[in-house]
Formats: structure tokens, C-alpha cells, sequence
């Protein structure tokens, strides 16, 4: 395993300490059950064996941790009735409480007051408790290393001897599997990323040019949709392994991508009544003239006028020469923030706007995307219909075999499947419930339809779109300077990732507050020609992570239900993290 480290990390000529993994205060307590169950059943007989368990841990006093695959897993378990004889000893940690409660509960436990907590991987990172006696798993909750460092968490006094404990279930991986495919890239969505980056250069015509996560989102649309941190996460991720695999297929780096953590740029208008005086100011130099501003512009039933001309923006150069002594990205809040603590005289002057470009595909008109777009939601909205009238819950892989009955295209089907429900679902603020028309149940990997409430999609994200009535051109391409506002980026382009999902128009976003990623196509034919309709592009780097988990998967199997004695199991440890081969002989029930 520390192979592996030392060559992802590209070290030459280390020096390697090596240290026992074996822990002598450490005992294992596996009960092993392979018969095959319903989920009911499956959910009752573990429930049973934490009853048992866990009134014994109570009544011995043993401070104890549980841990849990999911926080609503963890929730759930605890209000349980069958545990209501612990519930004066137990507490509660996940990462879905707000930092009170999750410092009320560590406290609790800590100090014990509250003797068994319940939680997730949350719980653990730099808590140190050294008075911990048991480690029980509900499932485990990634691979054997997690759970090593995991039941690592016991017995940190030397007067105390730890166990760990597990009711090992032939349905615990459905848990392991659920959270890497909730967490994992799919090899659709490495390809869609190429693609995306294709059709930039073809417009640009251009080997170098920039780009933003918001370029991507209808790609990622439940990381964009969460949290924007998360998407610029997953696609830096994504150009890293498209980026390695090219190069190791090719022999040369076909693409390379640089993020760069902060826009340097922007666009923005200037008030009409101090452009003048702006200008020909020492700050002038620092702006470019890009277009006019709107006067009386149609558009709808409406005419629309801006209050000056768009113009692009220096803002490191700026920064450089009058605010060096603050940081950059202070510089840019309180810029754009008309702080009273930043001198500059015109703050309240500048407006920051995106800069939106919009292609339409197949020489179709801007101005009639509108329509085509509602026709395509319309679609898609019967075969959910069909789903609830049926009151039948889907896969993706059921949903999307529906799909390609219209589109008769499996990578375009796939790529709808996967993304519609996220980009169609209303996004939640923190703190405020509102029931979602779809709904997964991570249990059985399936959807379930709540309520028709997506046929609203069409009224809320197309017709109302401020963006789609900007869409009134007869050309096949149009170029609009939005202001920027306080409304989730994810919101404000959903029309855009629609168009985009279902092939109607490529968009691009630039400007707003986006970090920006450098790319350089070093051979663009071999980019086009691994994103045609014809290429079955597979990522090899990602198909190795995916083999990695399935190999994960057959180590934890053979470690809960092949090995019965500790010494056994600790050797096993040893040798996994020595980079043996653990699986070297046969592997049962795999």
C-alpha cells in the first residue's frame, strides 16, 4: 500500500520507516450472518443484535462508538424503540448537525455524561478520547483501511483493552457500494467533460483558453446543486484523469489543464454619468470597452435599458499598483461589496456581470430554443408519469433505457438519466424543508416519485427565466452580459444546463465569481476524434479506481467471514498495508 503512495507522489529514493500495525489491546467480537434477507428483514435482525449488544455495553458502563454509513442511518437506529432502553446514555454526531449540536454531543461523550454515541466518519477527526472500550460498526463504512483507523479509536489508555465489533450481513455492502457510487466519477461524465472542452476550442479556434466550473454543471449537476466548492472539486478531478490517461495512451500530454484559484478578470458595467471621468483617470488603463450597454432594448413585453456600456476589467493589475497591502481575494469583496472600508472612489459605479455565450446546434435559431426545450421536458415528464402511475420506483439504468426508446442513443439517454432529476429538483436552503418530486431511496438504489410537481419545471426554470427571455435572437448564436445577483448560480442557469443536457445548444459562463481553469489542447484531432459518436473512450485511470473498490470489496468480505481468530486478522491487517496480495488465495462467495 505505501507503494502505491510513493509512486503516486512521484518520490525517488525514500527512506522507509516501518512500524507494527499489530494492536495486542485491540480484540475482535464478529458475528457473521450470510442468509440471504429481505431489506425489512434485514434492517429487524440488526436492530435485534444492537439491542442485545448495546444493553450490555449500558450495563457494564463501556464507552462506546457505533459507526454508521450514513447520518440518517445513525438518526433513524437511535429513535428506534428496540433501543429505547439506551436512549438516556446515547448521543448523536454526524456532519448534518449544525457545530453546536456536534460539540454538545462530543462533549457529552467525552466527559460521559453520555456513554454510547452513534455516528458517522464525522466523528473522529482530531477528537482525541482515550477512555473509548468499543468500536461497533452498523456496516462497514469504506475500506479496510478506514476500518482499521476506525476500530484504531479504542484502548488509547494502556489500562484498557478494547473490542470491535461488528453483526457482519451479507446487504452491508450495499452500503459500501452506495457511497462510492454516490461519491465516484462516471465514465459518461469524463467523456461529456472532453467533449465540453471540444466544442470551447472549436468556437474559440484557439489551443489556449480558460474556462469555469459553472461551464460544467449540467455534467455534475448534483455537485454543482450542493455546493460549488464540491463541482470545482470533481472537475478538477476529472481534467487530472483525462489529463494522466492521454498522456500515458499517447505518449505526449494531448491536454493540459493549470486551475488558477482566482478570476483575474471581470466583466462590468460602468454608470453612464462617471465613464468619462473613470476613464481618463489613473484607473483607466485597468478597463476595456467591450460593447454598448442596452437602450430601450426589447425584450419580451419589455424594454430594457442598461446604466452603462460593458467593459472588461484588470482587476489584478488594479489590485498590484493601489491595494497590495490587502490580500487579493479581500481586494475582490470588498470591490464588489461596496465595503465602507475600501477606498475607491468608484465602487458603487461598477456592476459585475456574467459573460453567457449560447450556440445552438444544428443551424437551429436562438429564438427558438424556448419552444424545442419545453417539447424535450415534455417528453421526459410522461415517462416519469408513466413511473407514478404505475407507482413503480426506477433505476437510472431503467430510467435511461426509457429515455433512449425516444432519442435512440444510449451515451445521450444515460447522460439525461443521470442529471434531469437533480437539475429539475427545487434547491433546498439550510434549515427550510420542502419535499422534492423525486426522491432516492439509498437502500435499494432506486427513485421514488413523491409528487407530479416536476411538470412545474417548465414554469419555473424555462418560462419565468430571465436568461430564456433574453433569447430572442434570429441567429444561431447570441452573446449577453447578465448581472450578477444574490441568487445561486445553480438556479440562475438551469435553463442553460437543460439546453445543454439535451443537445439543443452549447453554453459557455465566464465572468461572475468563478475560479477560472487553464486548458491547452496539444492535439486537438485526437481530442475530436475520442469524442465522436463512434469512440467508446473509456478513462483507464478511472476504470482502475473502480477495479480498486470492487478489490476493496473482496478484502473486507474475506476479513469479516474468513477469518476467526485475532492473531489471524491481525496478520491480515499487516500484510494489507505491506502491500501483499491478500487475496493471493481462493476468495469464497465473491
Amino acid at each position: 500500500m505505501y507503494d502505491e503512495t510513493i509512486e503516486s507522489l512521484n518520490m525517488k529514493s525514500t527512506i522507509k520507516y516501518l512500524a507494527s500495525i499489530k494492536r495486542s489491546d485491540i480484540s475482535f467480537d464478529i458475528d457473521v450472518n450470510l442468509d440471504r434477507m429481505s431489506r425489512e428483514e434485514y434492517e429487524q435482525t440488526k436492530l435485534a443484535k444492537m439491542k442485545g449488544r448495546f444493553s450490555h455495553y449500558k450495563e457494564s458502563n463501556q464507552k462506546t462508538i457505533a459507526y454508521f454509513p450514513y447520518a440518517t442511518t445513525a438518526f433513524n437506529v437511535s429513535e428506534d424503540k428496540e433501543l429505547e432502553g439506551i436512549s438516556d446514555s446515547l448521543t448523536v454526531y454526524t456532519g448534518r448537525q449544525n457545530k453546536n449540536l456536534r460539540s454538545l454531543s462530543m462533549e457529552e461523550f467525552a466527559s460521559g455524561n453520555r456513554k454510547i454515541m452513534f455516528a458517522t466518519k464525522a466523528f473522529g477527526m482530531g477528537i482525541d478520547i482515550n477512555d473509548i472500550e468499543v468500536v461497533y460498526h452498523y456496516a462497514p463504512t469504506g475500506n479496510l483501511n478506514d476500518y482499521v483507523q476506525e476500530i484504531g479509536r479504542v484502548a488509547r489508555r494502556e489500562d484498557i483493552h478494547g473490542v470491535a465489533c461488528i453483526d457482519f450481513m451479507d446487504k452491508d455492502f450495499n452500503f459500501v457500494n452506495a457511497l462510492f457510487g454516490m461519491s465516484s466519477i462516471k465514465q459518461y461524465q469524463v467523456k461529456a467533460v472532453l467533449k465540453k472542452i471540444y466544442n470551447i476550442y472549436k468556437k474559440r479556434e484557439k489551443q489556449n483558453f480558460l474556462v469555469t466550473p459553472n461551464d460544467f454543471s449540467y455534467i455534475f449537476s448534483r455537485e454543482s446543486k450542493k455546493n460549488p466548492e464540491d463541482l470545482e472539486r470533481k472537475l478538477k478531478t476529472v481534467l487530472l484523469m483525462i489529463e494522466k490517461d492521454l498522456e500515458q495512451q499517447f505518449r505526449f500530454p494531448v491536454l493540459i489543464s493549470r486551475p488558477k484559484s482566482m478570476f483575474s478578470k471581470a466583466y462590468v458595467v460602468i454608470d453612464k454619468e462617471v465613464d468619462r471621468e473613470l476613464l481618463s483617470s489613473r484607473y483607466g488603463k485597468y478597463f476595456i470597452k467591450l460593447q454598448n450597454g442596452r437602450a430601450n432594448t426589447k425584450e419580451g413585453a419589455c424594454l430594457v435599458s442598461d446604466s452603462g456600456d460593458v467593459y472588461l476589467m484588470n482587476l489584478r493589475g488594479l489590485w498590484e499598483d493601489y491595494y497590495p497591502s490587502i490580500s487579493f481575494a479581500s481586494f475582490k469583496y470588498m470591490l464588489f461589496n461596496r465595503s465602507d472600508e475600501f477606498e475607491f472612489m468608484y465602487k458603487n459605479n461598477i456592476h459585475l456581470r456574467y459573460k453567457i455565450s449560447i450556440d445552438a446546434t444544428n443551424n437551429k435559431k436562438i429564438n427558438d430554443l424556448k419552444e424545442l426545450l419545453i417539447i424535450e421536458i415534455d417528453n421526459i415528464n410522461r415517462i416519469l408519469d408513466a413511473y407514478k402511475d404505475k407507482g413503480k420506483m426506477f433505476s437510472i439504468q431503467e430510467f435511461s433505457a426509457e429515455i433512449n426508446k425516444i432519442y435512440n442513443d444510449k451515451e445521450k439517454s444515460f447522460a439525461i438519466a443521470s442529471s434531469y432529476i437533480d437539475l429539475i429538483s427545487p434547491t433546498l436552503e439550510q434549515g427550510r424543508f420542502m419535499q422534492r418530486p423525486i426522491e432516492f431511496n439509498q437502500q435499494v438504489n432506486k427513485y421514488r416519485i413523491v409528487n407530479r410537481t416536476y411538470h412545474n419545471v417548465k414554469r419555473e426554470y424555462i418560462i419565468k427565466s430571465d436568461i430564456m427571455r433574453k433569447l430572442t435572437s434570429n441567429d444561431n448564436n447570441i452573446c449577453i452580459y447578465y448581472p450578477k445577483t444574490n441568487k445561486k448560480d445553480f438556479d440562475l442557469f438551469r435553463a442553460l444546463y437543460l439546453l445543454e443536457i439535451f443537445g439543443l445548444a452549447n453554453y459557455e459562463i465566464l465572468g461572475g465569481e468563478s475560479p477560472e481553469v487553464f486548458i491547452r489542447l496539444n492535439d486537438p484531432f485526437k481530442v475530436k476524434r475520442l469524442t465522436s459518436d463512434e469512440s467508446e473512450y473509456r478513462n483507464e485511470i478511472l476504470s482502475a479506481v473502480k477495479k480498486r473498490h470492487d478489490n476493496s470489496t473482496k478484502i473486507l468480505r474475506k476479513f469479516f467471514t474468513e477469518l476467526s481468530q485475532d492473531d489471524e486478522r491481525w496478520d491480515f491487517i499487516e500484510d494489507y498495508f505491506l502491500g501483499y496480495d491478500v487475496l493471493s488465495d481462493t476468495v469464497k462467495n465473491v
